[in-house]
């Protein structure tokens, strides 16, 4: 029931220089953080400017667990405001792996930092998680009030189709409210998305419009299957259910096909509650029904329903 901080007995070295440690413990009936492998070296040239400097500040991994209201989209999220006596400098701030509640964030972070009045700034920040990289040119919070934001970087996807994907992204606002969202998409999918989403809201809600342009899903699919034109919105929860509505135009083999969408996407699939196809000499063809990705890919569709 109470709480506390430890740190194991094989460390290393002076608190003012260089100093490791096997592992570092803090536990509470609301949390526990576990730090491995951690290791700082401090310089005391900067206490002079009002700072904390640190040339160096890493660990090999990081892992917390939270009570079930407190996990990342289980619940509303509180930021703490933070006021320090002193600046911080860290040259290069290092973190092997991020766990939360068993679920791994990010992997082989590696940045420098700063904060002090104007602010947390970070340079340039490479996150990497399989099959994904994010690398932010540009990320400054102030962490107090309601936290604002703004950050700039490049997101690369898998692979799809032996196409690159990726993505450059613009986030502005505030964390503990509203951040909108704008990023531009090439390579597998040349397009534009913008909205919002609110990161530290239960089940994290957004609102998010995607237009592209010249889309072909896979390069072995005729001409006629390809979308010279999509435009689709979403609006719900990250981390639930989200409406989704959309138009596009399937080029066809002999004249444009129009195509209307509407339904609900979740984490684990979707359903199709209307597929609308219609050229401009035929009748419509409607469909609807199931998409399951949970395991692979599974689709469901009928006509006429």
């Amino acid at each position: 029931g109470g709480e506390g901080i430890g740190a194991a007995f094989a460390h290393r070295g002076r608190l003012l220089g260089a100093w490791s440690a096997e592992r570092l413990l803090w536990q509470s009936a609301a949390a526990r953080v576990e730090l491995q492998a951690p290791r700082a070296v401090l310089r005391l040239a900067c206490l002079g400017d009002g700072a904390l400097c640190l040339d160096e500040l890493a660990a090999a991994a990081l892992r917390i667990d939270l009570p079930a209201a407190s996990a990342p989209g289980g619940g509303a999220f509180e930021l703490p405001a933070l006021r320090l006596p002193l600046g911080l400098r860290i040259a290069r701030l290092q973190l092997g792996s991020l766990r939360i509640d068993g679920v791994d964030y990010l992997h082989d972070l590696a940045v420098s930092a700063s904060l002090d009045r104007a602010g947390l700034q970070l340079g340039a920040l490479d996150v990497r998680r399989p099959g994904l990289q994010l690398r932010l040119d540009e990320l400054a919070v102030q962490p107090q009030g309601d936290w604002p934001l703004r950050a700039r970087g490049r997101l690369q996807l898998p692979a799809v189709d032996g196409r690159a994907w990726q993505l450059e992204l613009a986030l502005d606002g505030e964390l503990r409210r509203r951040l909108d969202v704008q990023a531009r998409s090439s390579g597998y999918l040349a397009g534009e998305l913008h909205g919002w989403l609110q990161p530290l809201a239960a089940g994290l809600p957004l609102q998010l419009t995607l237009r592209a342009t010249e889309f072909r899903p896979w390069t072995a699919l005729p001409a006629g299957l390809s979308f010279p034109h999509i435009e689709l919105q979403a609006s719900g929860a990250l981390l639930g259910a989200s409406t989704v509505q959309g138009s596009a135009t399937l080029a066809g083999r002999d004249r444009p096909v129009a195509v209307a969408l509407r339904g609900r996407v979740g984490l684990q699939g979707a359903e199709v509650e209307q597929l609308r196809l219609q050229d401009a000499a035929g009748a419509p063809l409607q469909a609807a029904g199931t998409l399951d990705w949970r395991n692979g890919f599974a689709a469901d569709l009928l006509e006429g329903r």
